[in-house]
């Protein structure tokens, strides 16, 4: 069997037919991720550092966390794709994955190479 070598002409032609219209309005930036940090972790208003982001990242969170559909919504497809772009979603979504990954005992670790 012949392997198909990857064609990165045939891939920007897939990604432009493919191509969905951004629904970020807003460019994401640490300081949104640290308030929602702050929150998922539950971290005592004395230990925050309210230097670290601004009243518009604030403000901005408070907003995401309105637009948020509910789980129960989250097994349609196109639901999900909207909460794609929010904010709070990304993060919970790829603390999940990090804390599954961590804990998974399904790991598979590269072998050492005894070739000769």
């Amino acid at each position: 069997m012949r392997k198909k070598r990857f064609s990165t002409h045939v891939f920007l032609e897939q990604l432009q037919k493919r191509n969905m219209q951004s629904k970020m309005h807003r460019k994401q930036t640490p300081g949104m991720f640290r308030i929602i940090e702050y929150l998922y972790a539950g971290v005592d208003a004395s230990k925050v550092d309210f230097d670290s982001f601004t009243l518009d990242e604030l403000e901005y969170v408070y907003n995401e966390a309105h637009a948020l559909y509910s789980m129960e919504d989250i097994y349609d497809e196109e639901i999900e794709r909207v909460n794609w772009y929010n904010v709070i979603y990304e993060y919970v979504r790829s603390t999940q994955n990090i804390y599954t990954l961590l804990h998974s005992r399904k790991k598979q670790y590269a072998g050492k190479d005894d070739f000769i």
